[in-house]
Formats: structure tokens, C-alpha cells, sequence
């Protein structure tokens, strides 16, 4: 240790700002409140987890500790109001550095979690079309106010799904609503 940790501070001399990593861990208490929980007991083991989860994505990308703190903290108080781990396998929220600024950004996992969490979603399904299933008959998009997708995939004959980008087509992403109502949007290759 070095010397310098057993001198007292002069008068009138500020001390140290606490590293990212303990701001983090003294703001427990404002994600047990974000996160919330059935009991206390329960919202403190939550944001202990998260407080942790925090501090490994913050040790884990470089990059994030050279961005502001006031940024990295405000970044992860927006994943603890959403209840999203950030950069974890599970991919559903993120820390992204953008030069001295972190930047919270959702997953496409989070949104879905996200989704489901509404309680107003009774079924999901999203994926991509290549230009093989359109020439194979295999994918069939109806536009208009009522708008319709029919895709069939052929899981014994894979050749119709290439698996290469380039062979993307368009994308959709569809779902029922709780009262029975379908959304569908499609897109193309080049509104990807």
C-alpha cells in the first residue's frame, strides 16, 4: 500500500471520488427501488445481483471506463428501471461506449422480455426470407389493411435457406395481441 493511504488529509483538501466500480456498489439501494421485488428482502438479493452484473460488464469492456461516470451509472439505472441485465450472454440490454459517453442500449431479446412482461402479447414470431424460398413458392407476403404472411420452411430441404446474408431478402416480425388482433411488419433488404 503506499504511503500516501496513511497521510491525513490536509484541511479543507477533498478526498478522493469513489471509483465506478464502488459508486456502482453504493447504488444498491436506488436499484433494489428501480428493480423492484415481491418482499424487501427479495429487491435487496435482486439488486445485488444486478450491482454485480454491473460491475463485471464495467471490468469486462475496457472502453467503458474511459467514459464518464455520471454516463455509466445513469446507463445502468435505465437497465435497473427496465429490469435487463446489461452485457450478459443473455443479450438483453447493453453499456455501449461512445467516446467518453455510455449509451444504454435494449436487445432484441430485451425487447422481447420486454413484450411478454406487458402482459399484452399472446405469441411472437420474427425471422428472415431468402431468395430461394420466394422463388421456391415457399414464403407469400399479402400487404394491405388486413396483411398476411405465409412462410414455409422446409427443414428437410435446406437449399431454399442458403444462410447467407447476402441472399436476404426481407425480414418480418409478427404477433397475436391478447384479444386476438395480429401486427405483421415486413421489410425489405434494402429498409434493413
Amino acid at each position: 500500500m503506499s504511503q500516501q493511504a496513511y497521510m491525513p488529509q490536509a484541511r479543507g483538501q477533498q478526498s478522493p471520488a469513489p471509483s465506478v466500480e464502488n459508486q456502482i456498489m453504493l447504488m444498491k439501494q436506488e436499484f433494489a427501488r428501480a428493480i423492484g421485488g415481491a418482499t424487501p428482502e427479495e429487491q435487496q438479493r435482486r439488486a445485488e445481483r444486478f450491482a454485480r452484473v454491473c460491475v463485471t460488464a464495467f471490468r469486462q469492456t475496457p472502453k467503458l471506463q474511459m467514459c464518464s461516470p455520471a454516463s455509466i451509472l445513469g446507463a445502468m439505472m435505465t437497465c435497473a428501471q427496465l429490469d435487463l441485465e446489461p452485457n450478459t450472454p443473455a443479450g438483453l440490454a447493453y453499456l455501449i461506449p461512445y467516446g467518453r459517453e455510455c449509451q444504454f442500449q435494449i436487445g432484441y431479446k430485451g425487447l422481447l422480455q420486454l413484450m411478454y412482461r406487458s402482459g399484452a402479447i399472446a405469441s411472437f414470431n420474427a425471422d428472415v426470407v431468402f431468395a430461394g424460398e420466394v422463388a421456391a413458392g415457399l414464403f407469400k407476403y399479402t400487404s394491405g389493411i388486413h396483411p398476411n404472411i405465409e412462410h414455409t420452411i422446409n427443414l428437410l430441404d435446406g437449399s431454399a435457406r442458403t444462410g447467407d446474408p447476402k441472399d436476404i431478402v426481407a425480414a418480418y416480425a409478427c404477433c397475436v395481441l391478447k384479444s386476438g388482433e395480429p401486427i405483421i411488419r415486413l421489410v425489405t433488404r434494402k429498409e434493413i
